[in-house]
């Protein structure tokens, strides 16, 4: 799918899943999101703020 085609299809997250997440995934994800750049610059590890 092109991105086009994402933005159109691109629905918002009104309901999650009760069950957590797996620790592993939680683990993948923390780690993605330390290493991935952010548009306003701000240092590694810092999110939300």
């Amino acid at each position: 799918m092109d991105a086009s085609g994402a933005i159109k299809k691109h629905r918002e997250m009104t309901a999650f899943k009760p069950d957590p997440m797996p620790a592993e995934n939680l683990d993948k994800l923390s780690r993605a999101l330390y290493l991935s750049s952010s548009e306003r610059a701000f240092h590694r590890g810092r999110f939300g703020s």
